[in-house]
């Protein structure tokens, strides 16, 4: 929402209960995140908005980008905690 460009978004992440959420999606790093075009993981809020064009997440998911599976269900309950306490 900052208006950098964080990458392109090459895959979706799932989190599989009764029913299938995505919670995150895999992109191919822009140079603004510093990961040298590495794909990384990026956590969305509890709901948001997605276009064929763009997927627009707010600032402060760049604090929770995950470079593997393993730790990235922490990263998510964490960016979303964030954002919760934010809106009060």
């Amino acid at each position: 929402d900052s208006g950098t460009d964080l990458g392109k978004v090459v895959d979706a992440v799932l989190e599989i209960g009764q029913r299938a959420h995505v919670v995150g999606y895999a992109i191919d790093s822009a140079e603004a995140l510093g990961k040298n075009g590495k794909v990384v993981l990026i956590p969305l809020p509890d709901t948001i908005s997605v276009s064929g064009e763009a997927l627009i997440v707010p600032a402060t998911a760049v604090d929770f980008v995950s470079d593997d599976l393993s730790g990235f269900g922490a990263s998510v309950e964490a960016f979303r905690a964030r954002l919760r306490g934010e809106q009060h």
